[in-house]
C-alpha cells in the first residue's frame, strides 16, 4: 500500500459513516450509479488503486455522487502514487489544464513521464509535445522525437500520421540539415493502411508531385483507391475522374458514376459533399443509358456498404483498445 493511501483504525465504521454522509449529494442519481459508487468507495478506501482511479472518474463526471473536481484529483493522485499509468495520465492532464488542481506544467510533465515510461501511448504523445514546445521541461527536439516514436510504435494511426507529418514538413523536419524520407514514408504507410485519411492523401500527393520521392502514378492510384475505400470524398471524386477519362485505369463509366455518387450523394453532411463530383455525376447521368446508370447506382451501394463495414470494424477495434487503456489493467 502506498504511504499516501489513507489508513483507518475502524475501516468498516468509517466507510458506513462516509457513505451516509455522502447520501445527500446523491440526489438525482440512479440507484445503479449510487450502488456502483458505494462499492467503488469501499474498495478505494481499502487501497485498491483501480477503484481509486474509478472513484476519480465518478467524482469528475458526477456519476453516483455530486461532481467534485478536487475530490477527483485526490483519488487520481492516490492511484497514480501506486503506479497506475492511466491515473498518472489523468493527473498529468489535470495539472496541464488546471482542472481540479492548480495549473502546473512541470508537475504535469512529471506525471505524464511516469505513465509514458510504463508504455502508455497517450502520455508518450503528450510528453513528446512537452519537449517540442518546452512546456514543463527544457525544450529538446531529440527527446520529443524519442517519445513521438514510442507512441507511434504502439500502432495508433493518428500518432503515426502526425509523426510522419512532423518529420516531413513540421518541427522535426530537416534535423541535422537533412530530411529522412524513408522514415517519413514508413510512418505515413503504417498510418495509411489503417485508414488514416491525412496519411493516405499525403502519400497520394507525394507520389503525384514527385518532389521528395520519385513520381509514380501506380503508387498514386494505390493510395487514392485506398483513401476512397475508407470514405474520403475528395479521393472518391478523383477516382471518378480517372475512370471517366481512363487515366491510369481502364475507362469505365459505371465505376466513374459509382465513385462520383459516393463523393456527392451519400455524405449526410452537406459540407463534406464533393460539389464538383456532383456536377460531373449529373452530366454523366444525362448521357448514360438507363441500364448503365442503374448498374452504377448499384455499384455505389455496394461500395458504400463495404466502406461502412470497414470503418465500423476499425472503430470497434479502436474503441476496444481505448477501453482497455481506460480500465488500466
Amino acid at each position: 500500500m502506498s504511504p499516501h493511501t489513507p489508513r483507518f483504525r475502524n475501516t468498516s465504521f468509517f466507510l458506513v459513516a462516509l457513505l451516509i454522509s455522502l447520501s445527500p449529494l446523491m440526489a438525482g442519481m440512479s440507484p445503479a450509479e449510487v450502488r456502483n459508487f458505494e462499492e467503488c468507495m469501499v474498495k478505494a478506501a481499502k487501497g485498491d488503486r483501480f477503484s481509486q482511479r474509478q472513484l476519480g472518474d465518478f467524482y469528475s463526471a458526477g456519476q453516483g455522487v455530486a461532481a467534485d473536481q478536487e475530490a477527483a484529483t485526490k483519488w487520481y493522485r492516490q492511484a497514480a502514487e501506486q503506479g497506475l499509468p492511466m491515473a498518472q495520465h489523468q493527473l498529468g492532464n489535470r495539472y496541464a489544464f488546471g482542472h481540479g488542481a492548480p495549473k502546473d506544467l512541470v508537475e504535469s510533465a512529471t506525471w505524464h513521464r511516469m505513465a509514458a515510461e510504463q508504455g502508455l501511448d497517450w502520455s508518450q504523445y503528450h510528453l513528446a509535445h512537452c519537449y517540442l514546445r518546452g512546456e514543463g521541461v527544457k525544450k529538446d527536439v531529440d527527446e520529443a522525437l524519442k517519445w513521438f516514436r514510442a507512441a507511434a510504435e504502439q500502432g495508433e494511426s493518428v500518432y503515426q500520421s502526425q509523426l510522419a507529418s512532423s518529420l516531413h514538413h513540421g518541427r522535426l523536419a530537416f534535423r541535422d540539415g537533412k530530411q529522412d524520407m524513408p522514415e517519413v514514408l514508413k510512418w505515413y504507410r503504417a498510418s495509411a493502411i489503417q485508414g488514416d485519411i491525412d496519411a493516405l492523401r499525403a502519400l497520394s500527393h507525394l507520389y503525384g508531385q514527385g518532389e521528395d520521392v520519385e513520381k509514380d502514378d501506380a503508387e498514386v492510384l494505390k493510395w487514392l483507391r485506398m483513401a476512397a475505400g475508407w470514405g474520403d470524398e475528395s479521393s472518391q471524386g478523383l477516382l471518378g475522374d480517372r475512370y471517366a477519362s481512363g487515366t491510369g485505369v481502364a475507362k469505365d463509366e459505371v465505376e466513374a458514376l459509382a465513385y462520383y455518387r459516393l463523393a456527392s450523394v451519400y455524405h449526410s453532411d452537406p459540407v463534406l459533399k464533393n460539389l464538383s463530383a456532383g456536377k460531373k455525376l449529373a452530366a454523366m447521368e444525362s448521357t448514360m443509358s438507363p441500364d448503365a446508370r442503374e448498374r452504377g447506382m448499384r455499384r455505389a451501394d455496394v461500395l458504400r456498404s463495404e466502406i461502412a463495414a470497414r470503418v465500423k470494424t476499425r472503430d470497434t477495434e479502436r474503441d476496444a483498445r481505448n477501453a482497455s487503456k481506460l480500465s488500466g489493467r
